[in-house]
């Protein structure tokens, strides 16, 4: 028994710092084994998060070669216009509707009227249109308009810079 006695405090002595350290190392061990958890789901959510903008980016790139293909379209559709307007035998102009102001023509319809482009924009339709009694466009009511399709067609005259009248069949359509 004083055996018992005497090994027991040692024993005591000598086992409960070992396993209060041996307690802390399975603490930090713990600790370690959480953290590398939450490492592993940040990384996850990370990875996630890279694949996501990986699609996002892929998806944008696609969208600006689409943007260039279409301003790339629009480029040569505007050339086309241009050509065509530009080209054309017959005197075409653009009439904003809400002012009835001409915004653009060709030149042939500058050489038919013997007036600049930048005489010609900014003036209206009726302006340019001789204005006489029997003159259509005085008097509307008298006016021969006819339709083909979807176009008004009118037979008038318009006033050259020399003034001279030059007779012209009007065909007007809306344009967007």
């Amino acid at each position: 028994t004083a055996r018992k006695h005497a090994f027991f405090p040692q024993f005591d002595r000598l086992t409960v710092p070992g396993l209060r350290m041996f307690a802390n190392h399975v603490h930090v061990l713990h600790e370690m084994l959480l953290s590398r958890q939450r490492i592993a789901q940040q990384l996850e959510e990370l990875d996630a998060s890279r694949h996501a903008l990986e699609e996002a980016n892929a998806s944008l790139q696609k969208r600006i070669v689409e943007q260039h293909r279409a301003e790339a379209a629009l480029r040569e559709s505007e050339g086309r216009y241009r050509h065509l307007f530009e080209d054309s035998a017959d005197g075409l102009v653009l009439i904003e509707v809400a002012t009835q102001q001409v915004s653009d023509c060709n030149d042939t319809l500058c050489r038919m009227t013997g007036k600049s482009r930048s005489e010609l924009i900014g003036q209206t339709l009726e302006s340019l249109l001789v204005q006489s009694e029997e003159s259509a466009v005085a008097d509307p009511a008298t006016a021969q308009d006819r339709r083909e399709g979807d176009l008004l067609v009118r037979e008038v005259e318009v006033l050259a810079k020399d003034g001279l009248r030059v007779p012209v069949e009007i065909r007007t359509s809306t344009v967007q």
